[in-house]
């Protein structure tokens, strides 16, 4: 039987675990990212930034992952948080989970290994070849020093939308209309408002399309999320009766939703044809592929399963 490599094992994490696939597609990307980072830099699962070669957090989140350092340290917590990746902040450093981690047996090999053993057979090896070599510093394209890479690769416009939220893009106006037109009452009546009795108005929506626009999320996402806070948090204060809170504007919302946004919250679409079905299974293996392609290089937009499932519905 063919030995699984530990890349291996992080792209099947990366298709199949259900707490990753939770946080969405863009840290999807990023924690590929950093466990390929953990995987050439680290030491039997374990990497210390800056430490004997390896590039500084902030190496790897200005020139790896083209963010701000800051952002970099939240994704971490986070990953930590869900057992996604090991972070120890008071030492610095991260770590492979528990999943990909090498075994019992491979560490004994690599300390054996360690203390000797027939002698190489050529004693002078070439660069590439010289086990000495493995920890060399994170290599810049070009030749370019550090200032002049970082500076290149942050000002690029060609960067995802999704990797770096410094960059976000600011959405087209009449998109955002036309989102809030169709979203704003609906929203203010499922939150449980009367249009002939409240005088209160929904023009907070509109800034939440706005943001989640911003967020690279579509029409479609923004509605079933802002629907979903909205119906939730109206729901669980009807329910307490007259220990439940009031809700008397929009802005009541407001910070469950910010967060909601923040954290791609958004709920699936269901499948409810057996052409929905077949078409969210193509979704899934186009999905899987476009991850083992990004981990190759490659920059193909990711696909969206709302994409799939809607031109099966049409077909319909």
């Amino acid at each position: 039987m063919a030995r699984v490599t530990t890349e291996q094992k992080m792209l099947q994490m990366a298709t199949h675990n259900i707490r990753l696939r939770a946080l969405g597609h863009a840290a999807i990307g990023i924690w590929v990212q950093l466990i390929s980072y953990i995987i050439e830099y680290g030491t039997d699962g374990v990497l210390v930034p800056g430490n004997g070669g390896a590039p500084t957090l902030e190496e790897i989140a200005a020139v790896g992952l083209r963010m701000d350092v800051t952002e970099l340290v939240t994704h971490l917590e986070t990953y930590a948080e869900t057992q996604l990746i090991t972070h120890d902040r008071t030492v610095g450093t991260i770590g492979l989970p528990g999943a990909l981690m090498p075994s019992r047996k491979a560490l004994a090999a690599r300390e054996n290994g360690k203390k000797g053993g027939r002698p190489p057979k050529h004693h002078n090896p070439k660069p590439q070849d010289d086990p000495r070599q493995r920890t060399a510093i994170m290599g810049i394209a070009g030749g370019k020093d550090m200032a002049t890479e970082t500076q290149c690769e942050t000002h690029d416009p060609k960067l995802s939308l999704e990797v770096n939220n410094n960059l976000k893009a600011k959405p087209a106006a009449q998109d955002v209309d036309a989102v809030f037109r169709v979203l704003g009452r609906k929203a203010w009546e499922r939150a449980g408002f009367d249009p002939a009795r409240d005088r209160g108005n929904w023009g907070l929506v509109r800034q939440w399309v706005a943001d989640g626009m911003a967020e690279g999320l579509s029409a479609s996402e923004i509605e079933r999320l802002v629907m979903d806070v909205v119906g939730r948090l109206a729901d669980r204060e009807r329910a307490r009766g007259k220990d439940g809170q009031k809700i008397d504007h929009m802005g009541y919302f407001n910070k469950a939703v910010a967060k909601a946004i923040a954290e791609r919250d958004i709920p699936a679409l269901v499948c409810t044809t057996e052409a929905e079905f077949a078409a969210d299974a193509a979704y899934q293996e186009a999905h899987r592929q476009w991850v083992l392609d990004a981990a190759n290089g490659s920059d193909a937009p990711q696909p969206r399963r709302e994409d799939f499932i809607a031109r099966a519905r049409v077909a319909a």
